[in-house]
């Protein structure tokens, strides 16, 4: 980020709005919705695996435009419009700490200069995606990754309120208030009885579409450390609701965070990632503000495997006219090109008549 932002960080003040529902509302909508065990829904849902698929992501996806900070002059729709309407099935979401302890995990951007978000608190946004999921249950699994905003984990205390261990015990607290556990796939539902998470995605994958459908996956960025601050008291994650980005080699690793996929060797980086059974993310824009015509970096992104496909662009914006960003044939996602099964189709994936 540029200094000057972190400047004006400093010198305004933190008032935090959002432009979304009453917090009162999230146990409400968490209570309402019934476990769902779908029919099938494809044509392969004893073989299609949730590794097996590419879909299209969005970046900051509770973004509101800032007109007045050209770097943050950009939105999203509402989540459930992503959903939708644009084909989106991933998301990620910044938290920062609750405005007063207790309470839910907030979402937005940056202190102070761009706080504003389409769907508020991190409960309401999780709820936001369960209500839909609720009219939708043949989805394939939603992916939402989470970055931990907060800078001063050295401390062990967020923002001089609140310990890291209750941090995160609030974020797997809200993620159940939104969010029935049969329908959250955490790191023990992968794992089963393997022996660590690694040797779970390397050898069985992950679930199948039968098992996952209705569902989601929640994955942090292991920024600043929280990572190790989340796993503290829980080897391999166990009991935690989220898994957490890390290195190939780890053995508490399920998917890993590889954002830049540029060149060809970045390519080829990628799909013995995916062939191994991690869920990747990547970044499908390339620079497309500067040259929206040269969409060398977007096909390479598709060429990778890389499951999570994240975008600024998931229909028409103003910022770059003409642009969308697109999963080819998807109905919205479709066979991962690097190791989907032979035979698969993108209706096998999802087809709930998005196009």
């Amino acid at each position: 980020m540029k200094a000057w932002l972190w400047i004006l960080t400093g010198l305004l003040g933190c008032g935090h709005t959002a432009t979304s529902a009453q917090d009162s509302t999230d146990a409400a909508s968490a209570d309402s919705g019934a476990d769902v065990t779908p029919a099938a829904c494809g044509g392969m849902e004893d073989t299609l695996r949730l590794h097996q698929i590419q879909a299209k992501a969005t970046h900051n996806s509770y973004h509101v435009a800032q007109e007045l900070v050209p770097e943050l002059n950009y939105f999203h729709t509402p989540l459930d419009v992503q959903l939708q309407s644009e084909g989106v099935r991933s998301f990620e979401l910044d938290i920062h700490p609750p405005d007063e302890p207790p309470g839910p995990l907030q979402v937005y951007h940056l202190p102070a200069i761009d706080q504003n978000s389409n769907c508020g608190n991190f409960r309401e946004c999780l709820t936001v995606l369960r209500t839909w999921s609720d009219a939708h249950p043949c989805h394939h699994a939603l992916m939402v990754i989470i970055e931990p905003k907060d800078q001063l984990i050295d401390t062990g205390v967020v923002h001089d309120k609140l310990p890291l261990d209750d941090y995160w015990d609030q974020f797997d607290a809200d993620i159940l208030a939104a969010w029935p556990r049969t329908r959250v796939i955490a790191p023990d539902d992968l794992r089963g009885t393997h022996a660590s998470l690694r040797e779970a995605v390397t050898t069985t994958g992950w679930p199948t579409m039968a098992e996952s459908r209705g569902k989601i996956v929640i994955v942090i960025m292991d920024e600043n450390g929280h990572g190790a601050w989340y796993k503290k008291g829980h080897p391999q994650y166990a009991g935690r609701m989220a898994f957490v980005f890390g290195p190939a080699d780890a053995t508490d690793t399920a998917a890993v965070q590889y954002d830049n996929v540029k060149t060809p060797d970045d390519v080829t980086t990628v799909q013995a990632l995916v062939k191994q059974g991690f869920l990747v993310r990547s970044f499908a824009d390339g620079d497309v503000l500067k040259n929206p015509t040269d969409l060398t970096v977007q096909q390479r992104a598709l060429d990778s495997g890389a499951q999570m496909l994240s975008t600024d662009y998931p229909a028409s914006r103003p910022r770059a006219p003409g642009f969308v960003f697109q999963i080819p044939g998807g109905t919205p996602s479709r066979c991962n090109p690097v190791n989907a099964p032979a035979g698969c189709k993108s209706s096998d994936v999802e087809n709930l008549g998005l196009k």
